[in-house]
C-alpha cells in the first residue's frame, strides 16, 4: 500500500486512551505484516545481489522417456510398476509456500489385445466390454489428492493429457506423486488390459511465502 493514515487524531487537552494509540500503531503493524511492496521502498532499495538464489521461488521436476506399465488386473491406484516410478519428486522447505503442480504424459493401451482382430480374451481372461475400460491419473501432495485428469477410455488407443493444480503447504518435507489406475466404468472391476505410460514430466513450482 502507498499510504497509511492515522485512525485517531489528538489535540491539546485530549485525554489519551491506550486504545486510540494502539489503533494508530496497528495501521503500521498491518503494513509490515505482509503488505510491503515497491510503494514502501526507495528506488534501488533492494537489488538482485541482496537476494539469495531460491529465496522466493524454487523448481523441482521429474521427466522420463522410459516406458512403464500401469497394470490393469488390480484396479487400484498405482505409483510404480514395481521398478520405475511414474513421476515423483521430494524436497524440503524452510518456510510456508504455495505449490503449483503440472504434469503431462503420453500413453497407449497394450498392443497385445486388438479389438480389430476379433479377440475377446487377454492373458486368458475375457475382456468382452473392453470399450468401457479407462485409465485416469492424479497428482498427490503428501498423500492428498490435488487434481485429477478426466478418464481416458480404451477406444482411444493412444492418448496424452496435461493437468495442473495448486495447494498451500507448511515448511518441512514434502513428496509430490503421480498415480494412475485402470478400471472399468461404474467401478465394475479391474480393466485387465495394461497401459504403457511413455513420455511424462512432473513440474513443481514452489512460491515461498
Amino acid at each position: 500500500m502507498a499510504f497509511r493514515y492515522r485512525q485517531v487524531f489528538f489535540e491539546d487537552g485530549d485525554i489519551i486512551s491506550p486504545k486510540d494509540w494502539n489503533r494508530n500503531i496497528a495501521e503500521y503493524t498491518q503494513e509490515f505484516n505482509g503488505y510491503l511492496d515497491r510503494d514502501n521502498l526507495p528506488s534501488s532499495g533492494v537489488t538482485s545481489a541482496m537476494i539469495k538464489d531460491e529465496a522466493c521461488n524454487s523448481v523441482h521436476s521429474f521427466s522420463s522417456t522410459t516406458d512403464t506399465t500401469i497394470t490393469g488386473d488390480i484396479g487400484v491406484w498405482q505409483s510404480t510398476d514395481g521398478t520405475t516410478k511414474f513421476s515423483e519428486v521430494s524436497f524440503t522447505l524452510d518456510s510456508d509456500a504455495m505449490l503449483i503442480l503440472e504434469w503431462s504424459g503420453t500413453w497407449e493401451w497394450s498392443h497385445s489385445f486388438q479389438l480389430s482382430s476379433g479377440g475377446t480374451t487377454y492373458r486368458g481372461i475375457s475382456v468382452t466390454g473392453a470399450s468401457d475400460d479407462y485409465v485416469e491419473y492424479r497428482i498427490l501432495v503428501d498423500g492428498i489428492e490435488v487434481c485429477r485428469l478426466p478418464k481416458s477410455v480404451f477406444p482411444r488407443v493412444c492418448d496424452s493429457a496435461y493437468m495442473v493444480g495448486a495447494i498451500p503447504v507448511a515448511g518441512g518435507n514434502h513428496t509430490v506423486t503421480v498415480q494412475a489406475r485402470n478400471s472399468r466404468e461404474n467401478d465394475a472391476g479391474p480393466s485387465f488390459i495394461d497401459v504403457t505410460l511413455k513420455e511424462r514430466e512432473l513440474f513443481v513450482w514452489v512460491r515461498k511465502r
